[in-house]
C-alpha cells in the first residue's frame, strides 16, 4: 500500500494577493502613462527635427531661385529686345545639389544645369500654377525612385510675369537622415521604456512596503487585541459561574470582586483601543492652549507621589525656567502619568525616579528616569507598539497599550519620544517637544522630592 506523507499547507495570505492585484495595476499604470509621455516626447522630437531638416532644406531652393532673378531676366530678352530661342539660355552654376531651371511665361525651357530637365520643367503643373496665381510655391515631384523638392518662382517685369525659375534639390539625403533619426528616436525610446518599467516596478514595489506593513500591523493589532481580550472574558466569566455556583458568601464576595477587577481593566482596554482607533481615523481634536510644561509637571509628580510611597519609590522632579509649549493640558497630562506609571512598575522598593524638565536646542525636553532594571535589547524597537509587551512584564497588570498612546500624544503636538536604557541601570524615556516661546535659561534645581 502506498502511504502518502501529509504536509501542512498554509492558508495564502489575502494581505499579499490584494497588494499583488494592487502593485500590478498600479506599475501597468505607470508604465502606460510614462510610454504616453514618452510617445509624446519622440513625437515632438521628430516633428521638430523634421520641420528645421525641412525648413532649411526649403531656405536652400528659395536662396538660389532668387539668386537666378536677374538670370532668367537677361535670358529672356536680348540686347536688341527679341527672344532667346529654347534651351540657350545661360545659367549661373547653383549651389551643390540644386538644379536651376528657367522657363518663360508659356513654359517653353529656356535652360537648364540638368540635361534631363532641358526638354520640360521638373513640375510643369507646379508653373503653371505659380504663372497663373503669381505666387512663389513648393512641391514635391517622384519620378521613379527620385524625390525632389521643387520651388517655382514667377519674375515679374513692369508687373507682369514674364517667367518662372525653379531651383530643384533632391529629398534623398533628406529621407534617409530622416529615417535614421526616427531609428534612433524609436531604439532610444524602446531601451527608455524597459528602463522606465524597471524603474516603475522598483518604485511601486518601495511604495508598497509602508502599505504591507501597516496591512502586517493591523491583522497582528487586530490578533493581539482579541488575545488582551479573551483573558479578562475567560476570568470574569469563570468568576460570576464560580459565584453562582459556591453556596458560601465568602466565596461569592470573592468571586464578585475578582468579577469587578476584571471589568474595570476590560474597560480600559477598551477605552484604550476606541482612543487609538478614534486617532487613527482623525476623529480625535486637540484643544490647543499655552501650557506652562513646568506646573503641569510639578502637578502630575504630586498626584502620583502617594502611589510612589506606598512602593517605597522616591520622586525627584527638576526645571529650568519657565517652558511654555503649545498643546492639550489634558492630554499632556495624560502623557506624563502613562510615562510616570511605567517607570513605577519598573522601579523596584528603595529606588528612584527622576523627572527633569529642560530647554534644549529651542525644544522643550522631558526626561524620566528609573533605577530599575532597564530594558532588554530586543524590547527597544517595539516599545511604543500597540499591544506589545515585553517578556519581563507579561503577566502583569497593563494591556500594552499606555506607550502606544503616549507616542501618539507627542506626535500629535509635534514632538517625538524615544526610551533608552540609563548607565548603570535603568531606563530613560525622553520627550521633546516643540517650545511655544523661548525659555529663560538657567541651572537645574529640584523643586519637589518625595
Amino acid at each position: 500500500m502506498t502511504r502518502f506523507r501529509r504536509r501542512a499547507r498554509t492558508a495564502p495570505d489575502p494581505d499579499a494577493t490584494v497588494l499583488r492585484r494592487v502593485a500590478t495595476r498600479l506599475a501597468l499604470l505607470t508604465v502606460g502613462l510614462l510610454l504616453a509621455l514618452l510617445v509624446g516626447i519622440v513625437l515632438a522630437v521628430y516633428l521638430t527635427t523634421r520641420t528645421l531638416m525641412l525648413g532649411s532644406l526649403q531656405d536652400t531652393v528659395r536662396s538660389e531661385a532668387q539668386h537666378q532673378v536677374s538670370s532668367l531676366k537677361e535670358a529672356l530678352h536680348s540686347d536688341e529686345g527679341s527672344p532667346r530661342r529654347q534651351g540657350t539660355a545661360e545659367i549661373e552654376s547653383g549651389s551643390s545639389g540644386v538644379i536651376i531651371s528657367f522657363a518663360d511665361r508659356t513654359l517653353t525651357v529656356l535652360g537648364s544645369t540638368d540635361s534631363r530637365f532641358r526638354a520640360s520643367l521638373p513640375d510643369r503643373a507646379g508653373a503653371a500654377g505659380a504663372v497663373k496665381q503669381g505666387m512663389p510655391r513648393f512641391s514635391t515631384v517622384a519620378p521613379g525612385a527620385d524625390h525632389y523638392m521643387i520651388y517655382t518662382l514667377p519674375v515679374r517685369v513692369q508687373g507682369q510675369v514674364v517667367g518662372v525659375v525653379q531651383a530643384t534639390t533632391s529629398m534623398h539625403q533628406y529621407d534617409q537622415d530622416m529615417r535614421a533619426v526616427l531609428e534612433v528616436l524609436l531604439l532610444v525610446g524602446g531601451v527608455s521604456l524597459l528602463a522606465l518599467a524597471a524603474i516603475a516596478a522598483l518604485v511601486v514595489g518601495r511604495a508598497l512596503v509602508p502599505i504591507r506593513r501597516s496591512l502586517r500591523r493591523q491583522r497582528d493589532f487586530v490578533a493581539d487585541a482579541a488575545h488582551e481580550l479573551r483573558t479578562p472574558l475567560t476570568i470574569l466569566h469563570s468568576s460570576v459561574e464560580l459565584g453562582l455556583a459556591s453556596d458560601q458568601p465568602d466565596e461569592q464576595g470573592e468571586a464578585l470582586t475578582q468579577a469587578l477587577v476584571e471589568s474595570r481593566h476590560l474597560a480600559r482596554l477598551i477605552d484604550d483601543l476606541s482612543l487609538l482607533a478614534r486617532a487613527d481615523s482623525g476623529a480625535l481634536t486637540l484643544d490647543m492652549q499655552p501650557v506652562e510644561l513646568g506646573q503641569l509637571v510639578s502637578e502630575t509628580v504630586n498626584g502620583v507621589e502617594m502611589l510612589a510611597e506606598d512602593r517605597g519609590v522616591r520622586l525627584q522632579t527638576a526645571a529650568s525656567g519657565v517652558i511654555r509649549v503649545l498643546g492639550d493640558r489634558g492630554r499632556l497630562r495624560q502623557l506624563l502619568v502613562i510615562v510616570l506609571d511605567n517607570a513605577l512598575k519598573h522601579t523596584p522598593p528603595g529606588g528612584t525616579i527622576g523627572v527633569a524638565l529642560s530647554e534644549v536646542s529651542g525644544k522643550a525636553r522631558l526626561q524620566v528616569r528609573d533605577t530599575g532594571l532597564g530594558i532588554e535589547a530586543q524590547d527597544l524597537p517595539h516599545l511604543f507598539d500597540r499591544l506589545y509587551r515585553a517578556k519581563r512584564d507579561r503577566g502583569t497588570d497593563g494591556g500594552g497599550l499606555g506607550l502606544a498612546i503616549a507616542r501618539w500624544i507627542v506626535e500629535a503636538h509635534g514632538g517625538s519620544i524615544a526610551a533608552t536604557n540609563a548607565i548603570p541601570h535603568g531606563a530613560v524615556f525622553t520627550i521633546t517637544l516643540p517650545l511655544l516661546v523661548l525659555a529663560h535659561r538657567s541651572h537645574l534645581a529640584p523643586i519637589t522630592s518625595a
